[in-house]
């Protein structure tokens, strides 16, 4: 090998490394711009392209249209040339034309792969779009999910807590009583500020009246009594007074005791209450609904059983 042809060839060699070294960095550098102009066009949320993608179909189809048109007459120019071979005049026409439609079907393909690259990087751009607005939304779904996890991790610790102060809790019974119907008849007590008034009746004769320690009205059949003097005291310490004990034993064997209550003496009746029950006495009650605080019962002939 000459000495000349080895200098051509290192210098080849070297061209060769220098051209592959410039375009690796040339890819990479493209590759580069090419993340980064992606990532600014989805951060700057780029405008929704469907109506310019429209547009671009639109053109496209009819460039496409229009080239199919070319190529069929390039085709016709193609047979006219070879009925036309023998006439060299009328073939070098021939020739003209099939150059200048060549050359339209050139400019059109060119025309139609540019719409159809534009076409393409505005599809692109729209599925970007598309997708940052998926993103967002996942992001914002993903901090509601998180904020709900949190209110539910607080009701459950809430609910942990209600539970532990629930089974610490002495468990209380509630008794309920049901009415019953007895042949008795009542015999009504006024109760208020934990005073008594015994209302009765009393009967004699056949005749019903209300005991002197009430005044009362009739009207139309019905008896209207209201507290008349200080009443007697219910209570002395936890248990009755004598005044109310003595009441109690003068209550004929046949009537039951049934107790008349004013408003705000929930407190009290609870008390004279469980005493009754603790005592074994038989009883009934009733809450006074007059506003003026007045009592009143029905005058009647009618043997009447009682609910209790």
């Amino acid at each position: 090998m000459s000495r000349k042809q080895s200098e051509d060839s290192s210098l080849e060699l070297l061209l060769d490394t220098m051209c592959n070294t410039f375009g690796g960095v040339m890819f990479i550098a493209i590759s580069l711009a090419v993340m980064i102009s992606m990532r600014n066009a989805v951060a700057q949320q780029a405008p929704d392209h469907t109506a310019e993608i429209e547009k671009l179909k639109k053109e496209t189809a009819v460039l496409a249209q229009q080239l199919a048109s070319r190529m069929k007459e390039t085709d016709e120019l193609v047979r006219t040339a070879r009925r036309m071979k023998d006439d060299p005049r009328l073939q070098i026409v021939n020739e003209i034309a099939f150059l200048e439609q060549q050359l339209k079907e050139k400019k059109l393909k060119e025309q139609l792969l540019e719409r159809q690259a534009q076409l393409s990087r505005t599809e692109l751009d729209n599925t970007k779009l598309k997708t940052q607005k998926i993103s967002d939304s996942l992001l914002e779904a993903q901090k509601e999910e998180s904020l709900l996890s949190q209110k539910k991790d607080t009701l459950d610790k809430q609910l942990a807590e209600l539970k532990n102060r629930i089974s610490g809790m002495t468990p209380q019974n509630m008794v309920f009583n049901t009415l019953v119907k007895k042949d008795q008849t009542p015999y009504f007590i006024l109760l208020r500020d934990g005073k008594s008034w015994a209302v009765g009746p009393e009967i004699r004769d056949g005749v019903s009246r209300p005991l002197g320690s009430v005044s009362h009205t009739v009207s139309g059949g019905r008896v209207i009594c209201r507290p008349a003097g200080e009443g007697v005291p219910v209570f002395s310490g936890d248990g009755f007074s004598s005044g109310f004990q003595a009441l109690l034993k003068s209550i004929p064997a046949d009537r039951i005791p049934e107790f008349v209550l004013a408003r705000g003496e929930a407190e009290n009746f609870y008390k004279l209450r469980n005493i009754l029950k603790n005592e074994g006495i038989f009883h009934g009650f009733y809450l006074q609904r007059q506003e003026n605080g007045d009592f009143s019962y029905q005058l009647t002939n009618v043997k009447t059983r009682y609910e209790y």
